[in-house]
């Protein structure tokens, strides 16, 4: 999304709440998934995509990976599923090229990077 970068000096007060950055100086826009809790469910035995992926900026070149806990691998031999393509329009991540999912049921995160 887009947030606005606002300032404060410091001179006058300590910069400690919201209200003392009365300046903007301008805009961030943050790149990635939006909103952050996407929920889908894929069912072992078969394909499996995420569609729609939603976010701003999202490319071909980014991957999603499903894990316990994004940035916490599970272990050395299994590090979870990555995501083997995200569509030319960035709006569906496909794992295994279109060929059925295997692995264990349960509860997962998507992670993005």
């Amino acid at each position: 999304g887009t947030y606005q970068l606002c300032w404060c000096s410091g001179l006058d007060s300590p910069c400690e709440i919201a209200e003392t950055f009365r300046v903007n100086i301008g805009e961030l826009l943050l790149l990635g998934p939006t909103p952050l809790s996407q929920s889908r469910t894929c069912i072992s035995g078969h394909t499996c995509a995420i569609e729609p992926l939603l976010g701003i900026g999202i490319s071909e070149q980014d991957a999603v990976l499903t894990l316990d806990t994004c940035g916490v691998s599970r272990s050395s031999e299994e590090d979870g599923w990555i995501s083997q393509s995200i569509s030319s329009n960035s709006s569906v991540a496909l794992w295994g090229n279109g060929l059925p999912l295997t692995g264990s049921g349960g509860q997962y995160r998507l992670c993005w990077c």
